[in-house]
Protein backbone atom coordinates (compact mmCIF):
# COMPACT_ATOMS: atom_id res chain seq x y z
CA UNK A 1 0.00 0.00 0.00
CA UNK A 2 1.44 3.30 -0.71
CA UNK A 3 2.10 6.21 1.37
CA UNK A 4 -0.80 8.58 0.34
CA UNK A 5 -3.32 5.06 0.48
CA UNK A 6 -2.25 4.88 3.87
CA UNK A 7 -2.70 8.59 4.99
CA UNK A 8 -5.83 8.67 3.59
CA UNK A 9 -7.30 5.69 5.68
CA UNK A 10 -5.59 6.66 8.63
CA UNK A 11 -7.53 10.32 8.15
CA UNK A 12 -10.54 8.50 7.59
CA UNK A 13 -10.42 6.98 10.77
CA UNK A 14 -9.66 10.22 12.64
CA UNK A 15 -12.68 11.52 11.27
CA UNK A 16 -15.02 8.86 12.01
CA UNK A 17 -13.55 9.03 15.98
CA UNK A 18 -13.64 12.27 16.29
CA UNK A 19 -17.48 13.49 18.04
CA UNK A 20 -16.63 17.16 17.26
CA UNK A 21 -17.66 17.19 14.14
CA UNK A 22 -21.49 18.32 13.15
CA UNK A 23 -21.43 20.01 16.93
CA UNK A 24 -23.81 22.96 15.48
CA UNK A 25 -27.59 22.77 14.37
CA UNK A 26 -28.48 26.25 13.71
CA UNK A 27 -31.80 27.38 12.39
CA UNK A 28 -31.72 31.09 10.53
CA UNK A 29 -34.57 32.90 9.78
CA UNK A 30 -34.82 35.08 7.46
CA UNK A 31 -32.31 33.62 4.76
CA UNK A 32 -32.05 37.01 3.15
CA UNK A 33 -31.95 40.67 4.63
CA UNK A 34 -32.58 43.33 2.35
CA UNK A 35 -32.44 47.45 3.92
CA UNK A 36 -34.01 50.65 2.31
CA UNK A 37 -33.90 54.07 3.50
CA UNK A 38 -37.53 53.77 5.90
CA UNK A 39 -35.69 50.58 7.42
CA UNK A 40 -32.04 50.77 8.20
CA UNK A 41 -32.25 47.94 10.49
CA UNK A 42 -33.70 44.27 10.00
CA UNK A 43 -33.48 41.09 12.51
CA UNK A 44 -32.25 37.97 12.12
CA UNK A 45 -33.31 35.57 14.15
CA UNK A 46 -30.93 32.47 15.49
CA UNK A 47 -32.07 29.34 16.68
CA UNK A 48 -29.80 26.42 18.31
CA UNK A 49 -31.32 22.92 17.27
CA UNK A 50 -28.15 21.15 18.88
CA UNK A 51 -27.58 19.94 22.28
CA UNK A 52 -24.52 22.27 23.56
CA UNK A 53 -23.89 26.13 23.87
CA UNK A 54 -23.04 27.38 20.69
CA UNK A 55 -20.72 30.87 20.37
CA UNK A 56 -21.11 32.63 16.90
CA UNK A 57 -19.34 36.14 15.29
CA UNK A 58 -20.67 37.91 12.84
CA UNK A 59 -19.38 39.98 10.38
CA UNK A 60 -20.53 41.04 6.88
CA UNK A 61 -18.28 41.35 3.52
CA UNK A 62 -19.16 43.23 -0.01
CA UNK A 63 -19.97 40.99 -2.64
CA UNK A 64 -19.55 41.50 -5.97
CA UNK A 65 -19.74 39.00 -9.24
CA UNK A 66 -17.33 38.56 -12.43
CA UNK A 67 -18.89 38.64 -15.82
CA UNK A 68 -17.96 34.26 -15.64
CA UNK A 69 -19.84 34.33 -12.16
CA UNK A 70 -17.08 34.23 -10.04
CA UNK A 71 -17.32 35.73 -6.60
CA UNK A 72 -15.26 38.93 -5.23
CA UNK A 73 -15.48 39.33 -1.75
CA UNK A 74 -14.13 42.66 -0.05
CA UNK A 75 -14.22 44.00 3.12
CA UNK A 76 -16.57 46.69 5.05
CA UNK A 77 -17.20 48.88 7.58
CA UNK A 78 -20.86 50.30 6.50
CA UNK A 79 -23.00 47.90 9.08
CA UNK A 80 -23.30 47.68 12.93
CA UNK A 81 -24.26 44.59 14.48
CA UNK A 82 -26.03 43.98 17.72
CA UNK A 83 -24.63 41.68 18.89
CA UNK A 84 -21.17 41.14 17.00
CA UNK A 85 -20.67 37.99 19.25
CA UNK A 86 -23.84 35.73 20.29
CA UNK A 87 -23.97 33.18 22.45
CA UNK A 88 -27.16 30.61 22.30
CA UNK A 89 -27.55 27.89 24.54
CA UNK A 90 -28.86 24.65 23.71
CA UNK A 91 -32.72 24.75 22.76
CA UNK A 92 -32.87 28.63 22.19
CA UNK A 93 -33.40 31.66 19.97
CA UNK A 94 -31.59 34.76 19.77
CA UNK A 95 -32.19 37.53 17.65
CA UNK A 96 -29.79 39.72 15.72
CA UNK A 97 -30.35 43.08 14.98
CA UNK A 98 -28.43 44.38 11.80
CA UNK A 99 -27.83 48.30 10.63
CA UNK A 100 -26.68 49.87 7.91
CA UNK A 101 -24.66 53.24 8.58
CA UNK A 102 -23.89 54.12 4.84
CA UNK A 103 -25.14 56.39 2.37
CA UNK A 104 -27.88 54.57 0.21
CA UNK A 105 -27.15 54.36 -2.99
CA UNK A 106 -28.77 55.08 -6.00
CA UNK A 107 -28.44 51.54 -7.32
CA UNK A 108 -28.39 48.53 -4.91
CA UNK A 109 -25.28 47.05 -3.09
CA UNK A 110 -24.78 43.66 -2.32
CA UNK A 111 -23.10 41.83 0.76
CA UNK A 112 -23.03 38.82 2.49
CA UNK A 113 -23.52 38.65 6.40
CA UNK A 114 -21.48 35.87 7.75
CA UNK A 115 -22.16 33.85 11.19
CA UNK A 116 -19.39 31.94 12.22
CA UNK A 117 -19.12 29.63 15.03
CA UNK A 118 -16.19 30.30 17.41
CA UNK A 119 -14.50 27.20 19.24
CA UNK A 120 -15.53 26.63 22.88
CA UNK A 121 -13.73 28.55 25.69
CA UNK A 122 -12.38 25.75 27.45
CA UNK A 123 -11.52 23.85 24.36
CA UNK A 124 -9.19 20.46 24.50
CA UNK A 125 -8.49 16.91 24.04
CA UNK A 126 -11.47 14.98 24.52
CA UNK A 127 -12.68 11.85 24.46
CA UNK A 128 -14.41 9.14 22.01
CA UNK A 129 -16.84 6.30 23.32
CA UNK A 130 -13.47 4.07 22.99
CA UNK A 131 -11.65 6.44 25.17
CA UNK A 132 -8.96 7.66 22.54
CA UNK A 133 -8.22 11.70 22.98
CA UNK A 134 -9.51 13.34 19.74
CA UNK A 135 -8.83 17.42 19.08
CA UNK A 136 -10.26 17.73 15.81
CA UNK A 137 -12.70 20.07 15.81
CA UNK A 138 -14.94 21.75 12.73
CA UNK A 139 -16.48 25.32 12.79
CA UNK A 140 -19.77 25.98 11.13
CA UNK A 141 -19.83 29.16 8.59
CA UNK A 142 -22.73 30.47 7.15
CA UNK A 143 -23.44 32.97 5.21
CA UNK A 144 -27.30 35.30 4.58
CA UNK A 145 -27.30 37.25 1.71
CA UNK A 146 -27.73 41.03 2.34
CA UNK A 147 -28.72 43.81 0.17
CA UNK A 148 -28.71 47.61 0.77
CA UNK A 149 -31.61 49.37 -1.83
CA UNK A 150 -32.50 52.82 -2.79
CA UNK A 151 -35.93 52.02 -2.04
CA UNK A 152 -37.69 49.28 -0.46
CA UNK A 153 -39.91 48.22 -4.25
CA UNK A 154 -38.45 48.39 -7.12
CA UNK A 155 -40.40 47.07 -11.01
CA UNK A 156 -39.53 43.43 -11.98
CA UNK A 157 -37.37 43.98 -15.13
CA UNK A 158 -36.51 40.78 -17.06
CA UNK A 159 -33.03 40.14 -18.24
CA UNK A 160 -31.78 41.26 -21.75
CA UNK A 161 -29.75 39.20 -24.34
CA UNK A 162 -27.03 40.63 -25.52
CA UNK A 163 -25.18 37.97 -27.51
CA UNK A 164 -25.51 34.92 -28.26
CA UNK A 165 -22.10 32.81 -29.54
CA UNK A 166 -21.80 29.41 -30.47
CA UNK A 167 -19.51 27.18 -28.71
CA UNK A 168 -18.44 23.33 -29.42
CA UNK A 169 -21.29 22.23 -26.81
CA UNK A 170 -24.10 24.26 -27.48
CA UNK A 171 -24.33 28.37 -26.48
CA UNK A 172 -23.09 31.36 -24.42
CA UNK A 173 -25.33 33.71 -24.02
CA UNK A 174 -24.32 37.08 -22.18
CA UNK A 175 -27.37 38.89 -20.00
CA UNK A 176 -27.82 41.90 -18.87
CA UNK A 177 -29.77 43.51 -15.99
CA UNK A 178 -31.16 47.11 -17.05
CA UNK A 179 -32.50 47.04 -12.98
CA UNK A 180 -31.70 48.73 -9.86
CA UNK A 181 -32.10 45.60 -7.73
CA UNK A 182 -30.68 42.33 -8.38
CA UNK A 183 -32.03 39.78 -10.89
CA UNK A 184 -32.58 36.25 -9.86
CA UNK A 185 -32.46 33.42 -12.61
CA UNK A 186 -33.45 30.37 -10.80
CA UNK A 187 -33.26 28.30 -14.70
CA UNK A 188 -32.30 29.16 -18.04
CA UNK A 189 -32.82 26.74 -21.00
CA UNK A 190 -32.59 26.66 -24.31
CA UNK A 191 -33.96 24.71 -27.89
CA UNK A 192 -33.51 24.46 -31.72
CA UNK A 193 -36.48 24.68 -33.53
CA UNK A 194 -37.19 24.27 -37.56
CA UNK A 195 -38.69 26.58 -39.75
CA UNK A 196 -41.96 24.41 -38.64
CA UNK A 197 -41.55 25.09 -34.75
CA UNK A 198 -40.86 21.05 -34.13
CA UNK A 199 -37.69 21.21 -31.57
CA UNK A 200 -34.55 19.77 -33.08
CA UNK A 201 -32.53 19.91 -29.91
CA UNK A 202 -32.97 21.38 -26.35
CA UNK A 203 -30.90 21.98 -23.31
CA UNK A 204 -30.56 23.03 -19.84
CA UNK A 205 -28.13 25.56 -17.75
CA UNK A 206 -26.51 23.64 -15.26
CA UNK A 207 -26.30 26.94 -13.03
CA UNK A 208 -29.90 26.43 -11.55
CA UNK A 209 -30.14 29.47 -9.45
CA UNK A 210 -27.87 32.78 -9.78
CA UNK A 211 -28.12 36.67 -9.61
CA UNK A 212 -27.06 39.19 -12.07
CA UNK A 213 -26.03 42.55 -9.90
CA UNK A 214 -27.52 45.78 -10.98
CA UNK A 215 -26.33 47.39 -14.46
CA UNK A 216 -23.93 43.92 -15.22
CA UNK A 217 -23.99 41.05 -17.43
CA UNK A 218 -23.15 37.59 -17.02
CA UNK A 219 -22.35 34.72 -19.46
CA UNK A 220 -24.25 31.54 -19.18
CA UNK A 221 -23.26 28.33 -20.87
CA UNK A 222 -26.35 26.43 -22.27
CA UNK A 223 -25.69 22.91 -23.75
CA UNK A 224 -26.90 22.13 -26.72
CA UNK A 225 -26.38 19.44 -30.07
CA UNK A 226 -24.98 22.28 -32.23
CA UNK A 227 -24.90 20.01 -35.07
CA UNK A 228 -28.65 20.33 -35.59
CA UNK A 229 -27.69 24.33 -36.42
CA UNK A 230 -27.74 23.38 -40.01
CA UNK A 231 -31.20 22.74 -39.95
CA UNK A 232 -32.32 25.04 -37.31
CA UNK A 233 -34.53 28.15 -38.05
CA UNK A 234 -35.09 29.46 -34.26
CA UNK A 235 -33.28 29.75 -31.11
CA UNK A 236 -35.71 29.67 -27.67
CA UNK A 237 -34.78 31.19 -24.57
CA UNK A 238 -36.58 30.59 -22.00
CA UNK A 239 -35.67 32.17 -18.02
CA UNK A 240 -37.56 31.79 -14.71
CA UNK A 241 -36.83 34.48 -12.71
CA UNK A 242 -37.37 34.34 -8.90
CA UNK A 243 -39.62 36.12 -6.52
CA UNK A 244 -42.91 34.88 -8.39
CA UNK A 245 -41.67 32.29 -10.50
CA UNK A 246 -41.70 34.48 -13.70
CA UNK A 247 -41.42 32.64 -17.22
CA UNK A 248 -40.36 34.25 -20.01
CA UNK A 249 -39.88 33.17 -23.60
CA UNK A 250 -37.61 34.64 -25.84
CA UNK A 251 -37.22 33.67 -29.85
CA UNK A 252 -34.91 34.98 -32.18
CA UNK A 253 -33.98 33.18 -35.62
CA UNK A 254 -31.07 32.14 -36.98
CA UNK A 255 -28.37 32.41 -40.12
CA UNK A 256 -25.72 30.36 -41.61
CA UNK A 257 -25.51 27.62 -39.42
CA UNK A 258 -25.88 29.58 -35.93
CA UNK A 259 -22.93 31.70 -36.72
CA UNK A 260 -24.87 34.96 -36.12
CA UNK A 261 -27.98 34.75 -33.40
Amino acid sequence: MSIFKTFFLLFLCFIWTSPALGRANLSIWPVEVSLWPENKISEINLSNKGLEVVRLQIYAKHWDMDKNGKFIEADTGEFVFYPRLLTIPAGETKTLRVGYNGDFPPLEKSYRLYIHELPELNQGEKENSSGVKVGFNMLMRLSVPLFVSPSKKSPLVQPIVDTVNKTTSGIKVSLSNPGANHLEIKNISAKLTDNKGATLTKGEAKLKFFRILPKRNMFIEVPLDVKQCGAAAQLQINFLLGKGDKEIKMTMPLHADCRKI
